[in-house]
């Protein structure tokens, strides 16, 4: 976590040999030393209390009135954090979750299309506040024909959704069996072969697509990019981390790993907290 926060800062440690929890502590107490700061640790998922205290102990040395936001759907690790300063978030309101799935949905800002957007409407209420959902399903129907978003809109896997308050994991599956469902056949493959690395793994996005060529999942008259991209645009994805080049590649290197909500057996997104802490 410590060469993480270095790493952000765009000062790494010379050399990168001695990656020791000492010399990283050295080093980022040497930029942080009187400065005031505000650090943010998005999804933050390690419970163990003695990693936390690390954590916590390579952040010290900033001026009077720094901050550490940090977000989870943890409460364990909210509590550890700060157990006075939990704000629990709750889901989009309407008029935001409408905004979020037509961005995605009409890229162009132009909702062109009545009746499309009639539908559209009925999709984002089944999504119940969800950020991720919305953002999936609305890149879902991007370019899609009236009948396709009426089928999205009307499938039975909606079913499976419930209505007792907070959403949990089975009221996840609904929006991301219909990504599934409706997913070209040639990037299913590609999306399965995420089952394979470890939840939290940092994957390197070149290294990733390598390994997709070699498996025989690229046609070969498609650019690989496009598989990228559309499971990025779908949420699938996340950037997490830029890595500094190195003597084997001239440009920075951008580090990416499976959206949690999709690897884990968590809560949803609404169940995510914020801990503030000094």
């Amino acid at each position: 976590m410590g060469q993480d926060i270095i790493s952000q800062l765009g000062k790494p440690i010379s050399g990168h040999k001695d990656t020791s929890l000492e010399s990283i502590s050295n080093h980022l107490r040497a930029i942080i030393n009187e400065k005031r700061f505000l650090v943010v640790l998005d999804d933050l998922w390690e419970e163990n209390p003695l990693e936390l205290a690390k954590l916590r102990t390579l952040l010290e040395g900033g001026k009077t009135g720094s901050k550490i936001l940090v977000t989870t759907r943890s409460q364990k690790v909210a509590r550890l954090m700060n157990d006075n300063g939990d704000i629990k978030l709750g889901v989009l309101p309407s008029n935001d979750c409408w905004e979020l799935f037509r961005a995605q949905a009409f890229p162009r800002g132009t909702v062109d299309d009545g009746d499309k957007e009639s539908i559209g409407r009925e999709i984002v209420e089944k999504c119940k506040g969800v950020p991720l959902a919305l953002a999936s399903l609305g890149f879902l129907v991007q370019g899609r024909k009236t009948s396709q978003w009426e089928a999205i809109r009307d499938s039975d896997i909606w079913a499976d959704d419930g209505d007792d308050g907070p959403l949990k994991d089975k009221e996840m599956l609904p929006w991301l069996k219909l990504s599934y469902h409706y997913m070209p056949h040639y990037l299913r493959p590609c999306f399965a072969y995420f089952a394979v690395f470890p939840k939290g793994c940092h994957i390197e996005k070149n290294n990733l697509i390598q390994q997709w060529i070699a498996l025989g999942f690229i046609q070969p008259e498609d650019s690989v990019e496009t598989y990228f991209d559309e499971l990025l645009g779908m949420s699938f994805l996340q950037e997490v981390a830029e890595m500094s080049p190195n003597v084997s590649c001239c440009f920075p290197t951008i580090l990416f790993e499976m959206t949690h909500l999709i690897m884990s057996e968590s809560t949803g997104v609404n169940g995510k907290e914020a801990s503030r802490t000094n």
